[in-house]
């Protein structure tokens, strides 16, 4: 017996990908924005707050547009006759 993709995955986990993306971001941004809080109430250095933006965007960028590269390996075995 065979089944369809569609039967395979329910309809709520395949479809709600972009909701995951746009939970996600919202998450990034809530962080960040801790981070600039502290930073401000701390009264420490401004500048690093570049530095966890950039780190955050590049994670929110890899989880929404993933490169999938496959590699394999091949294993050989010698037998003696």
């Amino acid at each position: 017996m065979f089944y369809s993709i569609s039967q395979l995955i329910p309809f709520h986990f395949a479809f709600n990908l972009e909701d995951d993306f746009d939970l996600s971001k919202r998450e990034i941004e809530r962080i960040v924005s801790g981070y600039e809080s502290e930073y401000i109430y701390l009264g420490k250095d401004m500048e690093k707050i570049a530095e966890i933006k950039k780190k955050y965007d590049d994670v929110y960028f890899a989880l929404s547009n993933p490169i999938l590269t496959m590699d394999s390996i091949g294993l050989m075995f010698l037998k003696r006759r």
